[in-house]
């Protein structure tokens, strides 16, 4: 009867073990639901724009919709994820229409994020880095790396019709100068940058004390798009060297 009951209690711990390896084998897919990995930039895109969501570790983030309105919109919002419960749940902050918004995260991989919303409908975000855009449209020249290199964006000039111009110029070393063109006035302004691709912060310190903060949105081999601490839009075009 002993002999019995320690085969049963051997049986019973074999069938244990089997059960918890299987368990792991199941939640070890390559996926992950941790508030860690959600940090970062997702996006989902339709027929003539797209929706960017940006998670900061501090929990702020920003959405930005490309094709809503002319030149972007840009809201801003709080965040908190539950991993128990794995509720995201997301207040806009300058946006009272949309108040809050609360998801179920199913899944989180390297690349894409589905969530469900309190509908029951389902969401695809596909995690976006910077250079994505140049990856896809590569044209085999030299400008396709990222930020390194020469941009310009024009403004309405106070001397009436005529634009004025600046010329941002990104060294390869952290280094760059901007240049200010505006009719017969000009200006040169050296400073160091810092440049997170995966979460898109561009921070420039002036020689002169001065510091200014960005938001990259996107990089294209031609183009590059950029927000402001007040969440101004500014579009520069790359200058061929």
């Amino acid at each position: 009867m002993i002999k019995t009951i320690r085969y049963f209690l051997i049986i019973l711990l074999c069938c244990n073990i089997f059960m918890c390896c299987s368990d792991d084998d199941d939640n070890n897919n390559g996926t992950e639901t941790s508030l860690s990995a959600l940090v970062g930039k997702w996006r989902q895109s339709y027929y003539d724009g797209y929706i960017e969501m940006t998670f900061n570790k501090d929990g702020s983030g920003t959405e930005y919709e490309e094709g809503y309105a002319p030149g972007g919109y840009l809201t801003h919002f709080d965040w908190t994820y539950n991993e128990r419960t794995r509720k995201l749940t997301i207040k806009y902050i300058d946006d009272d229409e949309l108040d809050t918004e609360v998801y179920i995260v199913k899944s989180i991989s390297q690349s894409r994020m589905i969530l469900e919303d309190e509908d029951g409908d389902t969401q695809i975000w596909e995690r976006y880095s910077y250079g994505d855009e140049d990856d896809d449209n590569n044209d085999g020249n030299k400008y396709s790396s990222g930020i390194v290199g020469t941009w310009r964006y024009s403004y309405e000039s106070s001397h009436g019709a005529m634009e004025g111009y600046v010329f941002m110029t990104f060294n390869s070393n952290g280094t760059g100068v901007m240049r200010e063109q505006d009719g017969s006035f000009s200006d040169e302004l050296r400073f160091t940058y810092t440049y997170s691709k995966s979460t898109g912060s561009l921070i420039l310190d002036y020689t002169d004390g001065e510091r200014e903060k960005y938001t990259v949105l996107s990089i294209t081999s031609n183009e590059m798009k950029v927000l402001d601490e007040y969440g101004d839009l500014t579009v520069l075009k790359r200058v061929r060297q």
